[in-house]
This record gives C-alpha cells, sequence and structure tokens, in this order.
C-alpha cells in the first residue's frame, strides 16, 4: 500500500516525519538547506530567494532558497495527487520529475528526486 505523505520534507518542528517523502538526515548534512543547494546548482540558474525586504525580513529571513523549496513541496503535492510518483516493486524507494531542467543549452534533462528508503529509521523519528 502506497503512503500519502503531507509534504515532500518536514516543514514545520513539530511534524511526524513519517508524513514527510523526503528524509533529510541533518546531523549527516551540513545544513538543513544542504540538500535545496545541491539541487540548484544542479538546476538551471534561477532566482530561489526573494528580492523585496518584506519577504526577505520577515517570513523568510532565515532561508536562502524559499522559493525553491516551496515550488518543490507544492510540484511534489501535485505529482503525488496526480499518481506520477514511480516506486520500486518493494514500494521501498521512489522517485519523481521536479520539472526542473539542468543549465546545459544542447542537452537539457530533467532533474528528479529519488528517495532510498521511505520508512525513516528509528533514529530519525
Amino acid at each position: 500500500m502506497l503512503i500519502k505523505f503531507e509534504s515532500l520534507f518536514t516543514r514545520y518542528k513539530g511534524q511526524n516525519p513519517k508524513t514527510a517523502f523526503a528524509f533529510f538526515r541533518y546531523p549527516l548534512v551540513e545544513t538543513w538547506e544542504k540538500p535545496f543547494e545541491e539541487l540548484a546548482r544542479l538546476a538551471k540558474p534561477e532566482q530561489w530567494g526573494f528580492e523585496r525586504s518584506e519577504f526577505k525580513e520577515q517570513k523568510y529571513s532565515n532561508q536562502r532558497f524559499p522559493i525553491l523549496t516551496n515550488y518543490l513541496n507544492y510540484t511534489f503535492l501535485r505529482v503525488q495527487e496526480l499518481g506520477l510518483i514511480a516506486y520500486s516493486e518493494d514500494e521501498d524507494k521512489a522517485c519523481f520529475n521536479t520539472g526542473l531542467l539542468t543549465p546545459e543549452e544542447n542537452c537539457k534533462e530533467r532533474v528528479v528526486i529519488l528517495q532510498q528508503s521511505l520508512l525513516p529509521s528509528q533514529e530519525h523519528i
């Protein structure tokens, strides 16, 4: 039975990690934004942060990639709703197309997210 996820990644402190598709293990990455930094690096250059001060100084003051994180989360929710997530036969792995493209002019490739385990280990629950 496939799991219906609440979000692509945990969006707030009290969210149960089991309700998120991606489990970013923060002790293993430099910051919580490191996965988004890597995706921004892989994708065609875009403005992933806000320019207007009312957005930068308020809700998104501690984020470098707020547009990218919101885009990815809502893209994931839509892809999930449409049943466009590809699951492995044992349903332990899954991937989806982010809609992002690589920057190469002659050979643009799509950026996909692969989640290698859909079940978090006990230390991340």
